[in-house]
């Protein structure tokens, strides 16, 4: 995809409101918006914008995945296979669990871009800007930024990422056990940095993950 817009599409009873790449497959975005799309379903609706399979591959080196709406989790995009992002916007995005990223068992690659404006809608979930978790889930950074909260009113502007339960604005690495924290407070996170890597680890041990700050280059 080099231009043009993928936009006001609706999937219902099913996951990828715009895009969905299925098992396999591989997409390329150099340009152009995937916008204004929906996935709903009562016990799914995944990846408003973008749905990218097991063992599929989404490259991103351009353009916008913005306002789009998922009924679950993945606002922009839902992913179980790899996505790369070296350039481009991830942006006002909504859902219950990663508004603009939702990787659930994937690999997401940051080198480059922007990931800002979005926002989780439910109290029981995480991950306003990125969530990543469930078993080999795996997030790397080496560019490129993802926005925070960096006020008290946790409502979306035009670059913030807000988590509605105010656990993990920018990102939240996460996994499906829930443990409970030295003080307490029930996290998911299970991660550890090497040398601004974040990778992700079930063995190792962190807190809720990053609450407030932007997570830049």
């Amino acid at each position: 995809m080099k231009s043009g817009a993928i936009t006001g599409n609706t999937c219902i009873g099913g996951s990828g409101g715009g895009v969905n790449v299925s098992e396999n497959a591989i997409f390329t975005m150099k340009g152009g918006e995937i916008s204004g799309n929906t996935a709903t379903e009562n016990n799914g609706g995944n990846g408003g914008g973008v749905q990218v399979g097991r063992n599929a591959t989404f490259t991103m080196e351009g353009g916008e995945i913005s306002g789009n709406t998922a009924n679950s989790c993945g606002g922009g995009v839902r992913l179980r296979g790899t996505f790369t992002m070296k350039g481009g916007k991830i942006s006002g995005n909504t859902t219950k669990r990663g508004g603009g990223v939702d990787s659930w068992q994937g690999t997401f690659i940051m080198e480059g871009g922007e990931i800002s404006g979005n926002s989780n809608t439910s109290e029981s979930e995480s991950g306003g800007g990125l969530y990543v978790g469930g078993e080999n889930a795996t997030f790397t950074k080496t560019g490129g930024i993802i926005y925070g909260d960096t006020d008290t009113t946790h409502t979306p502007g035009s670059t913030e990422n807000t988590a509605l339960n105010s656990r993990g604005h920018a990102v939240s690495l996460a996994h499906r056990i829930r443990r409970n924290a030295t003080a307490g407070e029930e996290i998911t996170l299970y991660a550890k940095n090497e040398n601004g890597v974040w990778t992700y680890n079930d063995s190792s041990t962190g807190g809720v993950g990053d609450t407030t700050a932007n997570w830049g280059n």
